[in-house]
């Protein structure tokens, strides 16, 4: 009986080592980023829908600055978030705002021209997609009669 206990375990412990020496390594799965060649290409950027391009937003003293300008775009599939840029800059230099839909409130509070354009990003592509179309809106105080 105490020969057939030490096969068993001498047997074991010969599996155990061979599964060791033999078996693929293990990763963790949240570790897991797939080769960059796997992703897919981007869509075509998202297209602008308001405001118009040139649109001018003109104000008076019985209606003062506006407390928001929606700015909306197309959505695209399979998007995590976009990015949005406004600008006075036509050159859009400043960091883009990362916005979760396709609709941002972008509060006036002084005259002047306004550059803005979105992209939108996913980790299922190779990259984000363009750049949508640079449009232009002015914000203008005029005082009234």
């Amino acid at each position: 009986m105490n020969s057939i206990f030490r096969i068993i375990q001498f047997s074991s412990m010969i599996m155990l080592a061979l599964f060791i020496v033999f078996a693929p390594s293990c990763r963790d799965p949240h570790e897991y980023e797939p080769p960059f060649d796997s992703l897919g290409p981007p869509p075509e950027a998202a297209l602008l829908i308001a405001p118009a391009n040139n649109a001018a937003f003109l104000y008076d003293c019985w209606n003062p600055y506006p407390n928001d300008i929606e700015m909306i775009w197309t959505a695209i599939p399979g998007t995590q978030y976009y990015e949005l840029k406004i600008d006075d800059n036509p050159e859009l230099p400043g960091k883009a705002e990362r916005v979760e839909d396709t609709t941002f409130i972008f509060v006036v509070s002084a005259n002047g021209k306004y550059y803005w354009q979105v992209r939108a990003y996913s980790r299922n592509w190779t990259w984000y997609t363009d750049w949508s179309e640079k449009r232009i809106f002015v914000a203008q105080y005029s005082p009234g009669d």
